[in-house]
């Protein structure tokens, strides 16, 4: 069944509901893709995550160097959600993406 929805990638309606698995730290992805994909990727991210509020989206917009389009996202005191790096692996759209721990005093 997840395969699946990884196929969909971000075509994918809306996101499978299941419970957050807890962490000792948030976690933090940045992605990047083609800037005429950030307005479609923006709203499927919103779209999906509305009811999620452990995660967040940190910020969005453009890179200075390629104007790539750009997002800053936390999952606040649980892991990433396995589907959406697969999503983020497998999508062609997604130039680059990297994954990473958020320690607990960069917070403070």
């Amino acid at each position: 069944m997840a395969s699946e929805y990884v196929e969909q990638g971000f075509d994918l309606e809306q996101w499978p509901q299941h419970e957050a698995v807890p962490s000792s730290r948030s976690n933090g992805v940045i992605l990047t893709f083609s800037e005429e994909y950030l307005d479609y990727l923006l709203s499927t991210i919103q779209r999906w995550f509305s009811e999620r509020s452990e995660v967040i989206l940190m910020s969005y917009g453009t890179t200075d160097k390629r104007g790539l389009g750009c997002m800053v996202m936390e999952w606040d005191s649980c892991e990433i959600d396995r589907l959406f790096l697969d999503i983020l692996r497998t999508d062609e759209n997604i130039i680059d993406y990297a994954a990473y721990p958020i320690d607990q005093d960069e917070e403070d």
